[in-house]
């Protein structure tokens, strides 16, 4: 992203930068004390974006501030509105349906919980990190335009059972990024 898109970014966004910036701020030694195989979740920015029809990258990572490895990752997304991760479309560990709260929006379920697959095991001390490749819709969309706010959750599973709440979006593994069309 150019410094010019990236300022022009920052002007549309005006608070949302803000907020978003405020809750990535997270407190590792909270999660590890309540939980042995607690995750932190992050972005590497509050705001990404592409232009209509094209594609963008958010880089996230997960590490696991607890005190065990993960047998493995539950990982729910919320997209906005002309959003799609079209990798996870064809993931056979995701699921998809339609946002109820937020019209036009998707979910993304992902259990990762295969002893093969790399995504699954986090060990204690360790970050995973993914460059995750996200499309704008080509229609419909107006240029330097707010789509909206990617959110990802991401829950410890041990024995195929999450070691906390999936629905809890205010802890440390949960990261926010703003989407925009560019």
């Amino acid at each position: 992203m150019t410094t010019m898109t990236t300022t022009r970014i920052r002007r549309l966004a005006g608070s949302a930068i803000a907020v978003t910036s405020a809750l990535l701020v997270v407190v590792p030694g909270q999660a590890a004390a309540a939980n042995p195989h607690a995750l932190q979740t992050t972005f590497d920015s509050p705001l990404a974006g592409a232009a209509p029809g094209g594609t963008g990258t958010v880089q996230l990572q997960v590490k696991n501030v607890g005190s065990q490895a993960t047998q493995g990752v539950l990982i729910n997304i919320a997209l906005p509105p002309h959003v799609t991760l079209p990798v996870l479309a064809a993931d056979k560990h995701c699921q998809h349906k339609a946002d109820p709260n937020v019209p036009g929006g998707s979910l993304i379920s992902c259990n990762m919980s295969d002893k093969n697959d790399p995504r699954a095991q986090v060990s204690s001390g360790h970050t995973n990190t993914d460059d995750a490749e996200f499309t704008v819709d080509k229609q419909g969309v107006a240029p330097f335009a707010h789509l909206g706010t990617l959110v990802v959750v991401t829950v410890p599973l041990v024995n195929g059972k999450s070691t906390e709440d999936w629905r809890d979006e205010t802890g440390p593994n949960t990261a926010r990024t703003e989407i925009f069309s560019l």
